[in-house]
């Protein structure tokens, strides 16, 4: 992905403004990502003929009225996603 110098500036004021606010900051380097799937214990066929029958997905257009922010927590069971703030357009 293409480095984005609006999203980097984003991140460095949402950084700046978590410091001021005593927010302990994580150490490693901001990556702005979408996270389609976790594969934990998947096994590689079935996860090879999932891709294969659905490379080709197409998506007609859909409007969006909002997107959330969440924060993401690891535990052994998994992420525990919690919706921090919903913004609405």
């Amino acid at each position: 992905m293409a480095a984005s110098e609006p999203l980097n500036i984003l991140a460095g004021r949402c950084r700046v403004a978590g410091q001021r606010a005593g927010v302990v900051m994580e150490s490693r380097d901001y990556r702005p990502h979408v996270t389609l799937a976790y594969l934990r214990g998947a096994e590689d066929d079935r996860v090879g003929a999932w891709m294969t029958g659905h490379n080709l997905l197409h998506s007609p257009p859909f409007r969006v009225d909002r997107f959330g922010l969440y924060t993401s927590v690891l535990t052994d069971a998994g992420s525990h996603y919690t919706l921090e703030r919903e913004y609405l357009f």
